[in-house]
Protein backbone atom coordinates (compact mmCIF):
# COMPACT_ATOMS: atom_id res chain seq x y z
CA UNK A 1 0.00 0.00 0.00
CA UNK A 2 1.67 3.24 -1.09
CA UNK A 3 1.59 6.32 1.97
CA UNK A 4 -1.27 7.88 2.85
CA UNK A 5 -1.28 11.49 4.62
CA UNK A 6 -2.86 9.93 7.63
CA UNK A 7 -0.60 8.54 10.00
CA UNK A 8 0.50 9.58 13.07
CA UNK A 9 4.14 8.17 12.49
CA UNK A 10 6.55 6.75 10.30
CA UNK A 11 9.63 4.66 11.65
CA UNK A 12 12.58 5.26 9.05
CA UNK A 13 14.30 1.46 9.33
CA UNK A 14 13.25 -1.87 8.92
CA UNK A 15 15.33 -3.60 11.00
CA UNK A 16 14.85 -5.22 14.48
CA UNK A 17 15.22 -1.78 16.29
CA UNK A 18 12.83 -0.21 13.86
CA UNK A 19 10.23 -2.60 13.38
CA UNK A 20 10.34 -2.97 17.68
CA UNK A 21 9.66 0.33 17.65
CA UNK A 22 6.86 0.33 15.00
CA UNK A 23 5.10 -2.88 16.61
CA UNK A 24 4.97 -0.80 20.21
CA UNK A 25 3.64 2.53 18.56
CA UNK A 26 0.87 -0.05 17.16
CA UNK A 27 0.24 -1.55 20.32
CA UNK A 28 -0.35 1.99 21.49
CA UNK A 29 -3.35 2.43 19.08
CA UNK A 30 -1.33 4.84 16.61
CA UNK A 31 -0.91 4.32 13.11
CA UNK A 32 2.28 3.15 12.45
CA UNK A 33 4.41 3.44 8.51
CA UNK A 34 7.47 1.79 8.15
CA UNK A 35 9.68 2.74 5.29
CA UNK A 36 12.60 0.37 4.05
CA UNK A 37 14.79 1.43 1.27
CA UNK A 38 15.92 -2.51 0.76
CA UNK A 39 13.26 -4.77 -0.46
CA UNK A 40 13.16 -6.69 2.19
CA UNK A 41 13.69 -6.11 6.58
CA UNK A 42 17.00 -6.88 8.56
CA UNK A 43 18.60 -5.93 5.26
CA UNK A 44 21.86 -4.15 7.18
CA UNK A 45 23.06 -4.44 10.56
CA UNK A 46 20.24 -6.84 12.18
CA UNK A 47 21.27 -9.31 9.29
CA UNK A 48 25.17 -8.56 10.26
CA UNK A 49 26.03 -8.80 13.82
CA UNK A 50 26.52 -11.64 16.35
CA UNK A 51 22.85 -12.69 17.02
CA UNK A 52 23.81 -13.42 20.58
CA UNK A 53 21.41 -12.46 23.30
CA UNK A 54 23.54 -10.84 25.65
CA UNK A 55 23.14 -11.29 29.13
CA UNK A 56 23.83 -7.82 30.61
CA UNK A 57 27.75 -8.60 32.00
CA UNK A 58 30.03 -6.18 30.70
CA UNK A 59 28.09 -2.50 31.06
CA UNK A 60 28.58 -0.27 34.64
CA UNK A 61 26.25 -1.47 36.65
CA UNK A 62 23.53 1.54 37.11
CA UNK A 63 24.15 2.65 33.49
CA UNK A 64 21.20 2.46 30.76
CA UNK A 65 23.03 0.30 28.52
CA UNK A 66 22.79 -2.80 31.41
CA UNK A 67 19.30 -1.74 32.40
CA UNK A 68 18.08 -2.25 28.72
CA UNK A 69 20.44 -5.27 28.00
CA UNK A 70 19.33 -7.30 31.52
CA UNK A 71 15.43 -6.00 30.93
CA UNK A 72 15.80 -6.67 27.53
CA UNK A 73 16.71 -10.01 28.03
CA UNK A 74 14.22 -10.74 29.93
CA UNK A 75 11.44 -9.24 27.88
CA UNK A 76 13.03 -11.36 24.68
CA UNK A 77 12.91 -15.33 25.61
CA UNK A 78 9.41 -15.06 26.38
CA UNK A 79 8.63 -13.49 23.20
CA UNK A 80 10.94 -15.61 20.85
CA UNK A 81 9.01 -18.86 23.06
CA UNK A 82 5.67 -17.34 22.35
CA UNK A 83 6.59 -16.92 18.88
CA UNK A 84 8.22 -19.54 17.78
CA UNK A 85 11.17 -17.77 16.72
CA UNK A 86 14.51 -20.06 16.31
CA UNK A 87 16.53 -19.64 19.58
CA UNK A 88 18.61 -21.70 22.10
CA UNK A 89 19.73 -20.39 25.59
CA UNK A 90 23.07 -21.85 25.34
CA UNK A 91 25.20 -20.51 27.86
CA UNK A 92 28.41 -18.49 27.07
CA UNK A 93 32.12 -18.78 28.82
CA UNK A 94 34.28 -16.06 29.17
CA UNK A 95 37.81 -17.73 29.30
CA UNK A 96 40.52 -16.84 31.45
CA UNK A 97 43.55 -18.01 29.34
CA UNK A 98 45.76 -17.41 32.28
CA UNK A 99 46.10 -16.84 35.70
CA UNK A 100 46.90 -13.23 34.93
CA UNK A 101 43.02 -13.22 33.23
CA UNK A 102 41.58 -14.24 36.23
CA UNK A 103 41.39 -11.54 38.14
CA UNK A 104 39.57 -9.85 35.27
CA UNK A 105 36.97 -12.16 34.35
CA UNK A 106 36.60 -12.08 38.80
CA UNK A 107 35.89 -8.46 38.52
CA UNK A 108 33.22 -9.49 35.39
CA UNK A 109 31.07 -11.68 37.62
CA UNK A 110 31.11 -8.88 40.32
CA UNK A 111 29.86 -6.42 37.21
CA UNK A 112 27.62 -9.10 36.10
CA UNK A 113 26.12 -9.83 39.74
CA UNK A 114 25.05 -5.99 40.19
CA UNK A 115 23.46 -5.85 37.11
CA UNK A 116 21.37 -8.41 38.56
CA UNK A 117 22.71 -11.43 35.84
CA UNK A 118 21.45 -14.05 37.77
CA UNK A 119 23.43 -17.90 37.65
CA UNK A 120 27.14 -16.65 36.98
CA UNK A 121 29.65 -18.50 38.45
CA UNK A 122 33.43 -18.94 38.08
CA UNK A 123 34.98 -22.25 37.00
CA UNK A 124 38.10 -23.69 37.37
CA UNK A 125 40.21 -25.27 34.51
CA UNK A 126 38.85 -28.94 34.76
CA UNK A 127 35.27 -27.64 35.05
CA UNK A 128 36.08 -25.59 31.61
CA UNK A 129 37.71 -28.53 30.19
CA UNK A 130 34.40 -30.90 31.48
CA UNK A 131 32.16 -28.02 29.47
CA UNK A 132 34.16 -27.56 26.64
CA UNK A 133 37.08 -30.48 25.66
CA UNK A 134 38.70 -28.15 23.18
CA UNK A 135 38.85 -25.07 25.41
CA UNK A 136 42.22 -24.17 26.88
CA UNK A 137 41.88 -21.70 29.74
CA UNK A 138 42.98 -21.44 33.56
CA UNK A 139 39.21 -20.51 34.57
CA UNK A 140 36.26 -19.14 33.17
CA UNK A 141 33.31 -17.00 33.95
CA UNK A 142 30.14 -18.97 33.10
CA UNK A 143 26.72 -17.18 32.02
CA UNK A 144 24.21 -19.29 32.27
CA UNK A 145 21.58 -16.58 30.37
CA UNK A 146 23.30 -16.04 27.36
CA UNK A 147 22.25 -17.27 24.11
CA UNK A 148 21.56 -16.89 20.41
CA UNK A 149 18.91 -15.66 17.72
CA UNK A 150 17.74 -16.23 14.86
CA UNK A 151 17.29 -11.95 13.93
CA UNK A 152 15.75 -11.92 11.12
CA UNK A 153 13.03 -14.59 12.60
CA UNK A 154 12.68 -12.06 15.34
CA UNK A 155 12.66 -9.02 12.63
CA UNK A 156 9.60 -10.41 10.95
CA UNK A 157 7.91 -11.56 14.15
CA UNK A 158 7.46 -7.97 15.30
CA UNK A 159 6.38 -7.35 12.01
CA UNK A 160 3.77 -9.84 11.93
CA UNK A 161 2.68 -8.47 15.50
CA UNK A 162 2.13 -4.70 14.59
CA UNK A 163 0.15 -6.22 11.38
CA UNK A 164 -1.87 -8.14 13.93
CA UNK A 165 -2.67 -4.99 15.89
CA UNK A 166 -3.63 -3.16 12.72
CA UNK A 167 -5.86 -5.76 11.68
CA UNK A 168 -7.86 -6.09 15.12
CA UNK A 169 -7.76 -2.12 16.69
CA UNK A 170 -7.77 1.28 15.68
CA UNK A 171 -4.37 1.23 15.20
CA UNK A 172 -1.57 -0.64 13.31
CA UNK A 173 1.28 -1.09 11.17
CA UNK A 174 2.17 -0.84 7.21
CA UNK A 175 5.22 -1.42 5.65
CA UNK A 176 6.04 0.30 2.43
CA UNK A 177 8.91 -1.54 0.82
CA UNK A 178 11.95 -0.21 -1.69
CA UNK A 179 11.41 1.07 -4.78
CA UNK A 180 13.71 -1.48 -6.12
CA UNK A 181 11.75 -4.09 -4.83
CA UNK A 182 9.06 -6.16 -7.31
CA UNK A 183 6.37 -4.74 -4.51
CA UNK A 184 7.15 -1.41 -4.93
CA UNK A 185 7.03 -1.72 -8.99
CA UNK A 186 3.50 -2.96 -8.30
CA UNK A 187 2.51 -0.32 -6.19
CA UNK A 188 3.88 2.15 -8.77
CA UNK A 189 5.74 3.50 -6.20
CA UNK A 190 8.66 5.50 -6.93
CA UNK A 191 9.54 7.83 -4.09
CA UNK A 192 8.70 8.14 -0.01
CA UNK A 193 10.15 11.14 1.11
CA UNK A 194 8.36 12.76 4.52
CA UNK A 195 6.30 16.25 3.27
CA UNK A 196 6.91 15.43 -0.44
CA UNK A 197 3.80 14.96 -3.10
CA UNK A 198 6.28 12.70 -4.90
CA UNK A 199 5.30 9.66 -3.02
CA UNK A 200 3.31 7.45 -5.84
CA UNK A 201 3.60 6.49 -9.69
CA UNK A 202 0.99 9.08 -10.47
CA UNK A 203 3.07 11.96 -9.37
CA UNK A 204 -0.63 13.51 -7.91
CA UNK A 205 0.54 15.53 -4.98
CA UNK A 206 -0.39 14.60 -1.84
CA UNK A 207 1.83 14.73 0.78
CA UNK A 208 3.34 12.01 3.26
CA UNK A 209 3.38 14.18 7.09
CA UNK A 210 3.05 12.37 9.95
CA UNK A 211 2.84 13.67 13.54
CA UNK A 212 6.35 12.27 14.48
CA UNK A 213 9.44 10.41 12.78
CA UNK A 214 11.71 7.91 13.94
CA UNK A 215 14.64 7.19 12.24
CA UNK A 216 16.22 3.43 13.51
Amino acid sequence: MAPTAGVDVVVVGAGAVGLAAASALARSGRSVLVMERHGGVAREVTSRNSQVIHAGIYSPPGSLKSTLCTRGRELLYPWLEGRGVAHRKVGKLIVAVDESEEVRIAGLLDRGLANGVPGLVLLGAREVRAREPRVVGSGALYSPESGIVDALGFALSRLADGQLVRAGRGGGLKASPSRRSRASRRLGARRWRTGDSRHSGSGRGNPLRPRCRIRC
